[in-house]
């Protein structure tokens, strides 16, 4: 930048006591979660949360990640985790999408890999049955006939799902 007049020469050579060659966050992996538990540590003092720390797969993608903009991203996206965390523990979807994105990881899927895939699968389609029929019914206000044909379900179909799932239809009506 000197060259290109783009930098005083003079402050340069006030500056340049010493150089140093540091490379970059992505070459020096073993540094990662020595300065992740370093931001955690001053910005969980910052925001008044006390004894957070890493879920193993949070920490998995924490060492997995690039860090184009080195250290100072790391940082950032520790400080953003410490304040989106909502318990004791930053999880995956506490960091940055721009590191989940490159890795597609969800916090189950570690606990899900202990038993046997079909039971896994099993778990899987349950959660999303029940997640995705409670907003059905969030949005027809309790309304079988109407949830039913939002889902574009049978209804009696749908009631047995209701109660194979456990769903308290009640709470998704409004009080008048």
């Amino acid at each position: 930048m000197v060259r290109e007049g783009k930098f005083r020469d003079d402050l340069y050579y006030r500056l340049n006591i010493i150089r140093l060659q540091l490379p970059p966050l992505r070459e020096r992996r073993s540094d990662i979660m020595v300065l992740a538990q370093h931001f955690l540590n001053i910005y969980s003092r910052e925001f008044s949360k006390k004894n957070l720390s890493y879920s193993k797969p949070a920490e998995k993608l924490l060492l997995s990640y690039d860090y184009p903009g080195n250290v100072r991203e790391l940082e950032n996206i520790v400080q953003r985790a410490v304040l989106l965390a909502k318990g004791n523990i930053i999880k995956i979807e506490n960091l940055s999408e721009d590191i989940r994105s490159d890795v597609d990881i969800d916090e189950q899927t570690e606990e899900l890999t202990n038993i046997p895939f079909r039971e896994a699968k099993a778990r899987i389609i349950e959660s999303f049955e029940k997640n995705y029929i409670s907003q059905v019914l969030m949005k027809s206000n309790g309304v079988i006939r109407q949830a039913a044909r939002l889902a574009n379900m049978d209804v009696k179909n749908f009631h047995e799902k209701i109660t194979k799932l456990g769903i308290q239809v009640k709470k998704f009506k409004y009080l008048a």
